[in-house]
């Protein structure tokens, strides 16, 4: 149960449904609490999303089927994690933006380690699954901070016709 419970932090519905709540506060909230909905929405959505669809086409390149437990054998593929190539890309952007909050990475990395660790624990992966998910995560959260302010100025360039 608590392994269930740990596994939805590395769930790309978990992070798209906290994104969406954000945009839909966007106009409401004050000045400075949109900074922290910017990085949110413009560079801890992209990693997520991006670490997302690179494991979900590496799934089909390398097509290691899942480990079996018990009598059920899963028939999607194992490598690498989905789960722990999302929560590593969200600890990573926020250790990057956020330098200073020790404590929180500290809470962070600990949650990703949970995460990654409760795939091996329910049977779902291997160790060798979510190190390649991590490492995913991380790479892609480090590409879009390196870009962060050039997608911002793309999206504020952008034209919204009526």
């Amino acid at each position: 149960m608590f392994w269930t419970f740990a596994s939805y932090f590395g769930d790309i519905t978990f992070w798209l449904g906290a994104a969406t709540v954000s945009m839909l506060l966007y106009k409401v909230v004050p000045r400075k609490v949109k900074k922290y909905l910017n990085w949110f929405v413009f560079a801890l959505l992209p990693a997520v999303i991006v670490s997302y669809f690179l494991v979900t086409g590496m799934k089909f390149v390398f097509a290691i089927p899942r480990p079996c437990s018990g009598f059920f054998c899963p028939t999607d593929y194992s490598f690498p994690s989905g789960h722990a190539a999302v929560i590593f890309s969200v600890v990573t952007i926020f250790i990057m933006f956020f330098p200073r909050k020790t404590q929180m990475q500290l809470v962070l990395m600990l949650l990703a380690i949970l995460v990654a660790y409760s795939r091996v624990a329910l049977g779902l992966h291997r160790v060798v699954d979510v190190a390649g998910g991590a490492f995913i995560g991380i790479f892609t959260a480090v590409l879009i901070y390196i870009n962060y302010k050039e997608i911002l100025k793309m999206i504020h360039e952008m034209k919204f016709d009526k």
